[in-house]
């Protein structure tokens, strides 16, 4: 397959998961957990939205935000099993891209969701509504954000490491091959 062929088609495909099946599960655990939870189009990816309300617990709401990220984390470790099991180096390449699409996504939601909570007055986001739903004071919204950036990042670094370590065994399967 084309080099160029294969960027696209990672590229495509990590779109695809970010921008429509991420936001797809988040919509169905929304659904399952909250009432009035919709998924709609916004721009071109989809979203979902759902009032918050001071009858449910904070804990349902997490679950909700961080369903999103979930679903990312879960499309890596499928893609990833993937990467280290093909035996096609255009479809591993394809499955690198569609990883550091998702990782990158994982990086952009963490750092805006950090944003958020720093300029909580500059934008109205239900991440930020439920910080204030549950009575946390600035600081500890500061806290909150910058745990769950921890966890993230965290599994970030571990995810690249991965992929860092899959590359080289990837390529010597490769030279094995070309010596036979």
């Amino acid at each position: 397959m084309n080099k160029a062929i294969t960027v696209v088609s990672g590229l495509i495909l990590g779109l695809i998961s970010v921008l429509f099946l991420a936001p797809l599960f988040q919509g169905f655990i929304a659904n399952l957990l909250l009432n009035n939870a919709s998924i709609v189009t916004e721009n071109i990816h989809l979203s979902v939205q759902f009032p918050v309300e001071e009858g449910v617990s904070i804990f349902t709401y997490s679950i909700v935000f961080l369903s999103l990220l979930f679903a990312t984390i879960i499309f890596i470790e499928i893609s990833s099993y993937f990467i280290s099991t093909s035996p096609s180096e255009s479809v591993r390449s394809i499955l690198i891209i569609f990883n550091l699409v998702n990782l990158g996504f994982i990086i952009y939601s963490i750092i805006a969701s950090i944003f958020f909570v720093l300029f909580e007055n500059s934008f109205d986001n239900n991440f930020i509504k439920v910080l204030n739903l549950s009575g946390f004071s600035y600081i500890q919204k500061l806290i909150v954000a910058l745990f769950i950036l921890l966890i993230f990042f965290s599994y970030i670094s571990f995810s690249t490491n991965r992929l860092r370590k899959l590359i080289p065994r990837i390529q010597q399967q490769k030279s094995d091959k070309k010596t036979r």
